[in-house]
This record gives structure tokens, C-alpha cells and sequence, in this order.
């Protein structure tokens, strides 16, 4: 569970934690902005260490189809207060409006979806499949554009 720096600002009181993978947790946090509303910690997504009802936004950026489902949203509906929001969006297959969509399409659906962990799925679907207990809501579209390269690309279907 996290919190971005700017929406830090705008929910109190509020807490962030990385994404607990083997990463270097400690350098991570030193290189956060420094917000007096932010509580940096690191815990597991599933056991946020948080207190019961104290989280107003629980923000997951392109990590949900790693967590243990089952778990995740019963620490989610123990840590969110009444009105809290769960936001949840992630990255989605590179698109240049040529007719290299089609191919790069078809080898993230077809050609490589044997290789890849099957919870990727859920990201070449955009998360449209997710599974997803808590009442959704209605929000606008968002694409995020970008300069890429073949290198920037190959490194997209090498994750």
C-alpha cells in the first residue's frame, strides 16, 4: 500500500509503504521526498502493519496481480476507514497507432503468454478481468505517452 507524494498532500493522515519485493528498502525510502505527513514503512501488502480503519486511499500501481488476492482485500477492508477509496490501474500493452500493433498485440497474447507468469494476464488485459470485490468506480480513461525505441520495446516483452 502506498502513497504518492501528491496525493499525500491532499489526504491526512496518510502512509507509504514500497512495494515489499527483494529490493534495497532502506535505499529506497532515504531517496523519498520528505513530507511530514508521510510515514514511510515497509511491509507486505497482505500485512500492512497499518492501524484498522486508518487508511483513506490505497493507491496500487501495477503490482496488484502479484499480490495474494485472498489476502490483499481482507487487509484492505480491515485498514480502509469508512469512505476510503482502493485506486488500482496499471501499465498496458505499447501501442504507436502503426502497423506494428498488431504484431506487438499478437506476441503479448499469443507468442509469448505460454512464457510469461499467467498473472500477467492481467495486465495484457489492463486489469479488465481482475478480480475485484469492492464497488467500482467510474472513471475517465488515462494513457500515458511516451517516446520509445525498438530497445525500450524489447525491454517491455523482456520483463
Amino acid at each position: 500500500m502506498g502513497c504518492s507524494h501528491f496525493a499525500c498532500d491532499h489526504f491526512y493522515p496518510t502512509a507509504a509503504s514500497p512495494n515489499p519485493l527483494p529490493l534495497k528498502h532502506a535505499e529506497m525510502i532515504a531517496q523519498a521526498p520528505r513530507n511530514p505527513r508521510i510515514e514511510y514503512q515497509v511491509a507486505e501488502a497482505e500485512d500492512s502493519g497499518f492501524d484498522a480503519h486508518s487508511v483513506a486511499l490505497v493507491p496500487v500501481a501495477s503490482a496488484i496481480h502479484w499480490f495474494d488476492l485472498r489476502r490483499f482485500y481482507a487487509e484492505v477492508r480491515r485498514v480502509v476507514r469508512t469512505g476510503g477509496v482502493i485506486a488500482v490501474w496499471t501499465y498496458y500493452t505499447p501501442e504507436f497507432g502503426t502497423d506494428v500493433d498488431a504484431i506487438i498485440k499478437r506476441m503479448a497474447q499469443d507468442a509469448l503468454a505460454d512464457y510469461w507468469d499467467q498473472r500477467l494476464h492481467y495486465v495484457v488485459d489492463e486489469f479488465n478481468d481482475l478480480p475485484f470485490p469492492f464497488q467500482p468506480i467510474d472513471a475517465p480513461p488515462f494513457r500515458t505517452d511516451m517516446r520509445s525505441n525498438m530497445d525500450d520495446l524489447l525491454g517491455y516483452f523482456e520483463t
